[in-house]
């Protein structure tokens, strides 16, 4: 047996076995966590046959056909692990590549995400996912991160989301697994890795007190450029309106403008404009007496892709080949009928190395550099603005075996027939990756919409993120956004700008309601705007009567959100309740030194909570005089006793109350 060891310089050791991959020992801190006799390393099933986890010997899995090349390197952070994973058959194949630590963690905490997490208990899986369509069973880890606890040190498991790929990160107590599972697809077509796989991921401990929020804290440091915040000004979403026709329009604090129309005055006014397009998708306008058959369909595509409209042909001859098949080779498309289309919406795939009039060619070329950004273009273009950027109208499997040529990142598998496939999610973050990379080079900006719903890989190259929201019903009540949705989202944001807009019929929302979106807006640093109520038509900013009502929400509410998301959202708070009704969560310090703490009582009954907060850790001006500190959202203060370093304060907060408080250093 030959061992090899891998340490980092912050307590992190594995010695595995270079012969078979098995780890030998694990130790965390100095202390042994490996469990004997317990498959580990790298193990693989074939997903097809349904077969068990296999472990690797010489690089070689010969039952299942399989061979296997890793790197793994060490710094003073985490240890890097990547490889490729290779079919020998010269077959189609699903498998599933795992890499398994063996660690006993019953009773440790699993956890879920910066608020939550779950004692582990034995023969119980733990993870968290969603459901993406498409692998194993559906699901992917929700989170690039997945890791386990016991209060003083932490265990993590983290992909490089620089790869897309399908994987699961989670632990598994019957086997004693804290493990990472990738579901790939093996075709000879994937040019730059033929029948093969690439995967890339970290192993690394961070302290333990804070959970998951160290662990992040941690992730960020191990990734710091897939973090970093290109634009330091926050402010709101304009979608489509021009500003300069808002009455006043300096009290509203816009900053990002969605689909450019009057760049020299954004330009004046210190607005960021932004050249819309929509990847993935294509809006086909079909007349009101065809049949929407899928014969009628296809002919009007290609009747557009030879007609006299050079805007429809070019994108039908881009749909050509840039859509994407079904598992019997057609074009997928939906039926839809909506403000902005009647016809059919095709689903495409954006990868930007598919040959010919490819979608990422039309969207993004010389010619239209030239023309936004060039010398002669009109006022400055701020960036390219991505709408749908999720897809939520398109298909999540790609069948069509040309586009495998073109991959830069491993194919998945259906979930239903275990067929090799591309997933929409994969080539949308090839295009922006593609896209972030040259309009970075211009010191230009990526601002996406329907972004951070399920894909975690798509936050390094996007610079202002944002999504539309329907937290106000059309008859006008409030409806609260779910924490676990809205932590993700901040999260993976980190300091970078993350923007909310608002859907609804606005003439039922009443002042109550709607000052309920500012103060929650508040709580999670996220900028709060309006659009619609179809996300279409009778926009908010083009009614006077509308913005004119709720100007005072956003006298009063934007300098303080704008405040607080300039600070910076940090993951380890220094701050806490008991209550666990009662969130804390902590921005800055800014530029000024000062710190702010947002608090939220996500229930709909008043809650106690006593807040402590670690001021000498923070280093907050405090003394051993009783404090009194203003919450500027109620305008009432609230003191403050200091003892041994802690800053603490009892609180009375009514129902879905958000408070936030500022401290100087």
């Amino acid at each position: 047996m030959i061992v090899q060891e891998i340490a980092t310089r912050d307590g992190l050791t594995i010695q595995h076995d270079t012969a078979t991959g098995a780890i030998i020992s694990l130790t965390l801190a100095g202390e042994e966590l490996a469990q004997p006799d317990v498959p580990s390393g790298f193990l693989a099933r074939d997903a097809a046959k349904n077969t068990d986890f296999l472990p690797f010997s010489e690089h070689r899995c010969d039952e299942l056909d399989l061979s296997l090349d890793v790197l793994m390197t060490a710094d003073d952070k985490c240890i890097r692990v990547s490889g490729m994973v290779t079919d020998t058959t010269g077959q189609d194949r699903a498998i599933v590549l795992m890499f398994a630590l063996p660690v006993n963690a019953v009773g440790w905490q699993w956890h879920d995400d910066i608020r939550r997490s779950r004692t582990i208990e034995p023969d119980v899986e733990y993870i968290n996912a969603v459901d993406i369509e498409t692998g194993t069973d559906g699901q992917m880890s929700w989170y690039p991160v997945g890791s386990i606890g016991n209060g003083e040190h932490s265990l993590a498991i983290g992909t490089d989301m620089a790869l897309a790929s399908q994987y699961r990160i989670g632990y598994v107590a019957l086997n004693k697994w804290l493990a990472i599972a990738y579901d790939f697809g093996l075709v000879g077509e994937t040019d730059r890795f033929p029948h093969a796989a690439p995967f890339s991921f970290v192993l690394y401990r961070a302290d333990g007190q804070w959970g998951f929020r160290e662990v992040m804290a941690k992730f960020y440091r191990v990734f710091p450029d897939y973090f970093l915040s290109r634009t330091k000004e926050h402010g709101i979403w304009m979608p489509f309106a021009d500003i300069s026709t808002v009455e006043n329009w300096e009290d509203f604090c816009f900053k990002y403008h969605e689909g450019a129309c009057n760049n020299p005055f954004d330009n004046e006014a210190g607005v960021l404009p932004f050249r819309y397009s929509e990847p993935s998708t294509w809006w086909m306008p079909m007349a009101d007496g065809i049949e929407r058959t899928r014969e009628n369909v296809i002919a009007q595509m290609l009747a557009y892709a030879e007609g006299d409209d050079p805007m429809l042909r070019q994108l039908s001859r881009t749909n050509l080949d840039s859509g994407t098949f079904d598992e019997n080779g057609q074009f997928q498309y939906q039926i839809r009928n909506l403000p902005w289309c009647n016809g059919a919406v095709f689903s495409s795939n954006p990868n930007p190395h598919i040959s010919g009039e490819s979608e990422a060619k039309m969207i993004w070329n010389d010619e239209v550099k030239a023309r936004f950004y060039g010398p002669g273009a009109c006022g400055t273009q701020a960036g390219e603005y991505l709408d749908s950027l999720e897809a939520y109208a398109t298909e999540a499997e790609n069948h069509r075996r040309d586009h495998f040529h073109c991959v830069t990142v491993p194919l998945t598998f259906s979930t239903n027939t275990k067929k090799p496939i591309i997933h929409k999610a994969f080539s949308v973050q090839e295009f922006v990756k593609w896209l972030a990379e040259d309009l970075h080079t211009m010191d230009k900006l990526v601002f996406a919409n329907d972004a951070l719903g399920r894909f975690a890989f798509l936050a390094p190259y996007l610079d202002v993120l944002g999504i539309e929201v329907e937290w106000i019903d059309h008859e006008g009540s409030w409806h609260s956004p779910a924490d676990a949705v809205m932590s993700f989202k901040r999260t993976l944001c980190h300091h970078k700008p993350y923007l909310l807009l608002l859907n609804t019929t606005f003439a039922l929302a009443g002042p109550e309601v709607m000052e309920k979106y500012f103060q929650r807006s508040l709580f999670y640093g996220m900028l709060p705007s309006m659009f619609s109520h179809n996300a279409a038509e009778k926009i908010y900013w083009s009614s006077p009567d509308l913005y004119n009502r709720d100007r005072y929400l956003f006298k009063r509410y934007m300098p303080l959100i704008k405040r607080v998301a300039e600070a910076g959202w940090e993951p380890i708070t220094h701050g806490m309740t008991e209550n666990p009704a009662v969130y804390v969560e902590r921005f800055g310090p800014d530029k000024k030194g000062d710190i702010f703490f947002t608090l939220l009582n996500d229930s709909f009954d008043e809650q106690h909570a006593s807040l402590t907060i670690a001021a000498d850790e923070l280093n907050i001006a405090a003394d051993e005089n009783v404090r009194s500190v203003e919450d500027m959202v109620a305008g009432e203060i609230v003191n403050f006793s200091y003892s041994k370093g802690i800053l603490k304060a009892e609180l009375a907060m009514q129902q879905e109350q958000v408070s936030l408080f500022v401290f100087k250093r």
